[in-house]
């Protein structure tokens, strides 16, 4: 058992953490000027999140840890209804 903070966080908890630091890079980009693309950051870091889980999720070692590959695999949903 592994005891990494990815572990120590709900799937839900993840997401949220996921996406929230993808979002900061997409803002910073343009600096918040445009409170209009508000949704459109959330959604293209919501978008690289899942990216993020399917390269987690390919690795081969991955596949033979069931409770691993299952968190990751409850992550992703999550992600994907996250804002939703």
């Amino acid at each position: 058992m592994t005891n990494n903070k990815q572990q120590t966080l709900t799937p839900k908890e993840m997401a949220k953490e996921l996406i929230t630091a993808f979002y900061q890079p997409i803002f910073d980009i343009d600096c918040g000027s445009n409170i209009l693309q508000d949704s459109k950051r959330y959604e293209a870091s919501r978008q690289c999140a899942i990216i993020h889980i399917n390269q987690i999720l390919n690795i081969k070692s991955i596949d033979k840890d069931y409770d691993l590959s299952t968190y990751y695999e409850e992550v992703k949903q999550e992600i994907e209804k996250y804002g939703k």
